[in-house]
């Protein structure tokens, strides 16, 4: 799962990359879904019932992007400081400390 900010354009796109590998006599399935989303309200439906290995990846993207994905069921913090004030690292709005 990847995620990139647009400042440009106020979006964020949000990308999954999904295989499928069980049954190998068939050629494994790759499946790519994009969606874009306003930038200032970014925000999608969580895909950790269908898939629960999605959980940590939807939560590093809306921890990096500021993405929220309904119906997580763990939104907190992974990678940050739990006192984490400033916007999203990975959005462009984002500014080095004593920069």
């Amino acid at each position: 799962m990847t995620g990139i900010d647009y400042p440009k354009d106020d979006s964020v796109t949000v990308t999954y990359h999904l295989g499928a590998y069980a049954n190998q006599t068939i050629r494994p399935v790759i499946l790519s879904m994009s969606v874009d989303l306003p930038g200032h309200e970014a925000t999608i439906p969580s895909l950790t019932g269908i898939w629960p290995s999605a959980e940590y990846h939807e939560r590093e993207t809306h921890e990096m992007l500021g993405v929220v994905f309904r119906g997580h069921p763990n939104m907190n913090l992974l990678l940050l400081p739990e006192d984490w004030n400033d916007p999203p690292p990975l959005r462009k709005v984002f500014k080095l400390r004593g920069r």
